[in-house]
């Protein structure tokens, strides 16, 4: 006699269907959850009400509940798009919680951005002689670890802004590779003592935070927001390096300390002429940042973008006073340093201050 498969009780058979339901119920709420506490511009004017009335009534009928596409009434409208972005939600593929990958991969790229930074440490400290090579290829090679876990967060679905991880990761990479860019034209290498550090440290923090997300279905205008905004922060954080090596060597000549780090660095007269030419690109990208904004996003004064776009144009009045000061009224020296340090925390507030209350402090995603 042939053996029959073996079949799963009918019973058993059911309470697997109803645990899977359980689960994707589940999945929806969480998505739910996640999704109204950052709404896009398009929602963003949505009071609390209203959000809760269409979800429930989503929740309740599906989408299979919606008219046809030919329908066009303003709620219909509103929550085609509700689910559209929950079908995002519920269908992205880090359910796991963690970038893929690749603890590992930042491991490694957070060793070789310390080791960079160290030997080019020991040059300034006149312990070891300058290996510029050794120091762009290890950085190099950190930031060729990093880039798979850069590039794994680009996808083609609904427009979804970048979580706090994201963001970190993305900034990171850029502004380790607008500093090896850069250095082979100007005398910049040492911002590396601050800059890699700073990436890789950042990067292995972001390994352990909550869901990281995917940039989804950029368009032009707002890939020109994005990108001139991660290269604004980059080359402004290169620059603030600069303005705290150049504050030091300040210093040191002051009590008249003319050997270990003032004869390491470049003199003093080029290390403000290359600390104003970073200000300048900074300040030119960060413009294009704030126009671009204005022009493809649908309101950059929305509940979620406020604070970002406030912060950034407080920074750029910033560093424009002291560009203009430096031109017609000769500010030099510590006063340089103060304002470019101020203008970078302010910058620095306005990309990661309210992401990581809400997803750090408070949790929510």
């Amino acid at each position: 006699m042939t053996p029959q498969p073996a079949t799963r009780p009918q019973s058993a058979r059911l309470d697997t269907s109803a645990e899977e339901e359980r689960s994707a119920e589940a999945s929806i709420r969480a998505a739910v959850d996640r999704l109204g506490q950052s709404l896009p511009p398009d929602l963003a004017r949505l009071n609390p009400d209203e959000w809760r009335r269409h979800v429930a009534w989503i929740l309740d009928h599906g989408a299979s509940g919606l008219p046809s596409q030919d329908d066009h009434g303003p709620a219909l409208v509103l929550r085609r798009r509700i689910i559209q972005l929950l079908q995002v939600q519920v269908t992205r593929s880090w359910e796991d919680g963690s970038v893929p990958g690749d603890e590992s991969l930042a491991a490694l790229a957070f060793l070789l951005y310390i080791a960079a930074a160290s030997w080019q440490a020991l040059v300034l400290l006149r312990r070891a002689s300058p290996q510029p090579l050794l120091v762009r290829g290890m950085a190099t090679l950190g930031l060729l670890c990093q880039l798979p876990l850069a590039l794994g967060l680009f996808g083609h679905g609904e427009p979804v802004l970048p979580g706090l991880s994201t963001s970190i990761i993305l900034i990171s990479s850029g502004a380790v590779a607008v500093l090896l860019l850069v250095s082979l034209f100007k005398p910049v290498l040492n911002a590396a003592v601050g800059i890699l550090p700073l990436a890789g440290l950042a990067l292995v923090l972001a390994a352990g935070l909550p869901s990281p997300e995917r940039v989804e279905g950029l368009t032009p205008g707002i890939a020109v927001h994005a990108l001139s905004s991660l290269l604004a922060f980059a080359v402004l954080a290169i620059a603030a390096v600069q303005a705290v090596l150049l504050g030091l060597q300040n210093r040191a000549l002051r009590q008249h300390h003319i050997r270990g780090l003032v004869q390491a660095l470049p003199p003093l007269t080029t290390m403000e002429r290359v600390l104003f030419e970073l200000i300048w690109g900074g300040v030119g990208l960060l413009t294009l940042s704030i126009l671009s904004g204005f022009l493809f996003l649908d309101n950059m004064f929305a509940q979620h973008l406020a604070h970002k776009t406030i912060l950034s144009l407080a920074a750029w009045v910033i560093f424009s006073i002291l560009l203009f000061s430096h031109h017609r009224l000769g500010w030099r020296g510590m006063r340089a340093v103060h304002w470019t340090l101020g203008g970078c925390a302010v910058l620095l507030i306005a990309y990661f201050g309210s992401k990581f209350v809400l997803e750090v402090l408070l949790g929510r995603a």
